[in-house]
């Protein structure tokens, strides 16, 4: 048997939507994210033209979100919404998937943008290893950034070679939705573009 490592974006991949903006909803409810939303609406803009960065545009919505939130009060909200939000955000073709690489005893990870305060808990019940981006916190509050830089694009493939000895497996798979998967999609000796997605089933042709 193959050693395989098994690499999946979560946002999108194994979800049907971004769990940023739905964690957002669930901790401060609908007339509160229309609030944020609204103020956001400059920063929308500037990224939109190229004059904000990724980074600076999820710090600035996660500063209009959670500024000021106590640390042990959202990782609370986190575990919450992992186990009974995120279940049923999950792609039935992606958790098959899963089960395959379980079955394969291959190592997976999941490789995400989204933060550790609401994947961990997920990753942790699901025994999958986590690597995302990471809430900033001083003194116990958040302070609207993130700690490191935002886990996508060629930061995603930093992230992994830092973690893990590539080298030492055999094949490696990855699956991914977006822009900001492409270079994790071009590490691996198997990617797979939107394969959870209604439609393309055919996609991913299981080896047996």
């Amino acid at each position: 048997m193959n050693k395989g490592l098994a690499l999946f974006d979560f946002d999108g991949t194994i979800t049907r939507k971004d769990t940023l903006l739905d964690f957002m909803m669930y901790v401060k409810g609908r007339p509160a994210a229309v609030i944020v939303f609204i103020k956001l609406l400059p920063a929308v803009m500037a990224f939109k033209f190229k004059k904000l960065s990724n980074q600076a545009f999820k710090e600035r919505f996660l500063t209009l979100a959670f500024a000021g939130y106590d640390e042990k009060t959202l990782w609370a909200l986190g575990c919450e919404y992992a186990r009974l939000r995120i279940p049923k955000l999950i792609r039935a073709g992606a958790m098959e998937r899963l089960d395959w690489h379980r079955r394969q005893k291959h190592r997976i990870v999941i490789v995400s943008a989204s933060a550790d305060v609401w994947l961990a808990e997920w990753c942790r019940e699901q025994k999958l290893e986590l690597i995302c981006s990471a809430l900033n916190f001083s003194e116990g509050i958040f302070t609207g950034r993130l700690k490191g830089r935002n886990c996508r694009g060629a930061e995603k493939v930093r992230r992994i070679k830092e973690s893990i000895n590539t080298s030492e497996y055999n094949v490696i798979y990855a699956y991914g939705d977006s822009s900001g998967d492409t270079e994790m999609l071009e590490f691996a000796d198997k990617p797979f573009f939107r394969p959870f997605h209604p439609g393309n089933a055919d996609i991913i042709k299981t080896e047996d």
